[in-house]
């Protein structure tokens, strides 16, 4: 799908060859910009064979466009001449706020996490902060926002309200959604699923942990990839564990939430904020180091009783519909967006007359 010639692009740009929490986010944006009539694009910054938000851009109607490089990427901007560039990823912010500069146009990044895995990661994720001055940076939590320079302003992640929820008959089905990483405490979930045979625990996701976990999973641990969509996992998952070392605002909390399905975490990055223990959810602290003993998550799962996890999922969902749904926030994004393009518009107006 190509881009248009066509007035006041408002770009969401990223560089990516899988699909995760960014993606999810990149999805919901520019699907609720495009409801709100805005002229939204996403564009790809490389071209690394078919990625699986195209389907999802394609069912939506968003027009998308992929890129060979930063020269690729570079002439794109002078041909088209967005209004707006909001890019995702250190990769697709550095890149967005050169170009910024270059060509005059606005730009805005987004911060989603707050993990390093590797030292090559953790040298342009720094970069990326220290130059966030930029640009305008937004970041989708207070711990992430004071590792930015700049005045970054908090936009919590979104998600649009499923039409149907899960009305919880058992407790059977635990799942975990995510890239299986230290951070994201993969080696948590299995080492916890041993310890509940009975039980099925279901893992959604892939990563460079998945061989060494699969080799200590016990039996009653599922393995399902990647998943294009998780719309059937949500049907029969009955409690969603983030056992997780670092988070951001996972979008795996807010969809299951939205479903529904209350969350068993710890309190890393925004959950939190979004976890109220015993209410829509429920919140263990952050053990210390890296140990992977999950006793304390033990238990707290073996205390639920089927009412409560069904009267925390109510709650859960009501929490996504009041204050992480897409129409209480794309207001945020739109306020944000409108600020600095008249911005811009203001100071070439100036910068004419003198």
């Amino acid at each position: 799908m190509l881009l248009r010639h066509s007035k006041n692009q408002i770009w969401q740009v990223v560089d990516s060859c899988a699909y995760g929490g960014i993606e999810s986010h990149i999805l919901y944006l520019a699907t609720a910009l495009k409801e709100e009539k805005h002229n939204v694009y996403v564009v790809f910054l490389n071209d690394y064979g078919v990625h699986p938000l195209e389907a999802r851009l394609k069912e939506k109607a968003i027009p998308y466009v992929k890129c060979h490089g930063i020269l690729s990427y570079l002439n794109l901007i002078k041909v088209f001449n967005p209004m707006l560039i909001h890019s995702h990823g250190y990769k697709a912010n550095l890149a967005s706020r050169v170009a910024g500069k270059v060509f005059n146009i606005p730009t805005v990044s987004s911060f989603h996490a707050g993990d390093c895995e590797t030292m090559r990661l953790k040298f342009y994720t720094t970069l990326d902060r220290k130059t966030a001055f930029l640009t305008q940076p937004v970041a989708v939590n207070e711990y992430i926002a004071n590792s930015v320079s700049g005045t970054p302003q908090v936009i919590d992640n979104f998600v649009p309200m499923p039409p149907y929820y899960k009305d919880v008959q058992n407790i059977q089905n635990i799942g975990f959604v995510g890239r299986l990483s230290h951070e994201k405490g993969a080696d948590r979930f299995v080492d916890l699923a041993s310890r509940f045979p009975t039980m099925d625990f279901h893992v959604f996701g892939d990563g460079v942990m998945k061989a060494e976990l699969q080799a200590n999973a016990t039996d009653n641990v599922k393995f399902h990839g990647h998943t294009e969509t998780m719309v059937s996992a949500w049907k029969t998952m009955d409690i969603l564990c983030m056992p997780s070392r670092k988070e951001g605002l996972p979008m795996a909390a807010l969809e299951a939430m939205s479903h529904g399905i209350p969350v068993l975490a710890y309190g890393a990055g925004a959950l939190p904020k979004l976890i109220t223990d015993g209410e829509n959810g429920w919140l263990l602290d952050l053990p210390e180091g890296a140990q992977t003993h999950t006793f304390d998550m033990e238990s707290a799962l073996r205390t639920l009783t089927i009412p409560h996890v069904r009267n925390c999922g109510i709650k859960a969902r009501e929490t996504i519909k009041t204050a992480y749904s897409q129409h209480v926030l794309i207001a945020k994004f739109i306020k944000l967006y409108e600020g600095i393009t008249r911005y811009k518009k203001d100071a070439d107006k100036a910068l004419y007359y003198v």
